[in-house]
């Protein structure tokens, strides 16, 4: 329950839970991540995650899963996949990462990370000398027949008016995300 996470995380006053979700960790435990805001902490960083344990009656923050995420079992192993992403700003521009990640007790082991940017807030205004850049990173998870599942990532990076794009495919084994074949291109 909230109330318990919160107990087993030694809450700071003013944290809430949310969005409580049953997770199931590298080894087979069952646990839950849930969603946590931490007022003491900076506007970057005050609204994040938290793993509880009710195995061990324990709860910590997982610095590398964000306010929302996203739990599958991709290759139907038992295992959770959580797809999340981080991100902070200021001065008009975005930075983070997203991530494909398993959680082996208090840990985070990432299976898929990519970093994305935006600098719209403060490009080609005013006061700003920066040309308008961003990355995206856009993942749709696929099954093959015969080959298991596999994940379609298209890495959209746009400077300007132009637009780059670069896809690649992988297939999701033990635990790792092993590169099929890439292919890029660029437009205007």
């Amino acid at each position: 329950t909230q109330d318990q996470i919160s107990h087993w995380l030694s809450s700071p006053p003013g944290l809430t839970v949310s969005n409580i979700t049953p997770v199931r960790l590298v080894g087979g435990e069952d646990a839950v991540l849930c969603s946590a805001t931490f007022p003491d902490e900076g506007r970057n960083s005050m609204f994040g995650a938290a793993l509880a344990r009710p195995k061990i009656e324990q709860a910590v923050r997982i610095n590398e899963v964000g306010y929302k995420f996203q739990i599958v079992d991709l290759d139907e192993d038992g295992i959770s996949e959580i797809i999340t992403e981080l991100t902070g700003s200021g001065q008009g521009t975005m930075m983070g990462y997203k991530y494909i990640l398993h959680l082996a007790e208090d840990e985070a082991i990432v299976l898929r990370k990519q970093e994305i940017f935006d600098n719209s807030g403060c490009c080609e205004i005013a006061g700003c000398r920066d040309v308008c850049k961003s990355t995206d990173v856009e993942w749709l998870f696929t099954k093959t027949p015969g080959e298991g599942p596999g994940l379609s990532e298209t890495v959209v990076n746009k400077v300007g008016k132009t637009i780059f794009t670069t896809q690649k495919n992988f297939m999701l084994t033990n635990g790792q995300f092993l590169e099929i074949n890439q292919k890029s291109n660029s437009g205007q």
